[in-house]
Parts: C-alpha cells; sequence; structure tokens
C-alpha cells in the first residue's frame, strides 16, 4: 500500500500525462496519436478537476467541514518549495493559504458573517479571531 504522500505524487504524475502540447489541453486518454484522440474527449473538464482535487485535499490536506477547515500534513508538491491557494472561498470568507515545507499561512482577504476563528492544534485549544489583512 502507498503512503499517502506517494499516492498523491503518483497521483499528479499520472494527470500531467494527460496534458496535450502546446497549449496543455486535459485529454481524456493520454495517447499522443491523432486517431487515439478521436477516441476519447478534448477539454476534458473532469481531468482538470481531479489534478485541482489532488492539489486541494491532497498536498494541502485540507478537509472542509461544516464548522472548520483541517490542514492534515499539508506540504508543496515535488519539485516545488510552496503551494498557493488564491481566492479560497470558505463560509462567506475569501482567504489566500500558502503552504511551505513548514508552515501554513493564511491571509484573509474578506469576510462575510460567519466569524473565522483560528484554532491552533498544538496550543492547548487557545483561539484566536481572524480578520482581513492578517492570518
Amino acid at each position: 500500500m502507498l503512503s499517502t504522500n506517494a499516492f498523491f505524487v503518483e497521483e499528479i504524475s499520472h494527470h500531467r500525462m494527460n496534458l496535450w502540447p502546446i497549449f496543455q489541453v486535459w485529454t481524456e486518454y493520454n495517447e499522443r496519436s491523432l486517431e487515439d484522440q478521436m477516441v476519447g474527449a478534448v477539454n476534458f473538464l473532469p481531468g482538470m478537476g481531479g489534478f485541482l482535487q489532488s492539489l486541494i485535499y491532497g498536498f494541502a490536506g485540507l478537509w472542509i467541514r461544516p464548522e472548520f477547515l483541517e490542514f492534515h500534513s499539508p506540504y508543496p508538491p515535488p519539485g516545488t518549495t510552496q503551494l498557493r491557494l488564491r481566492g479560497f472561498q470558505y463560509l462567506q470568507a475569501n482567504m489566500t493559504i500558502e503552504i511551505s515545507q513548514s508552515q501554513v499561512t493564511l491571509e484573509i482577504i474578506s469576510i462575510g458573517e460567519f466569524p473565522l476563528v483560528l484554532k491552533r492544534n498544538d496550543t492547548s485549544q487557545v483561539e484566536e479571531s481572524l480578520t482581513p489583512g492578517g492570518g
């Protein structure tokens, strides 16, 4: 059985095989001949969705819950030093999530009607209110 990290590395490599040069269009199959491409769909939107899901839920380790977000072992994809999710929306809030090898940074752009509270799992249940411009 693959470890979680190895699984997502394999998954992202699999998705990259379905990019059709020159414009990096997603295809349903990774065959490179025109004849093979007539069988599958070009501009294969589910393929793009799977790629994004492997970044958000795999490498970012993000679990979306009704009342909170959780990060589980986040790390940047192979060959990168960080993963940045701009315009991430949760509970009417807009934020940027940046994941490096050693930390996760949240930048709150705007907040809706629901308050955002940060609870760190290493600080004995201490909670901090999040406001735009901080993180």
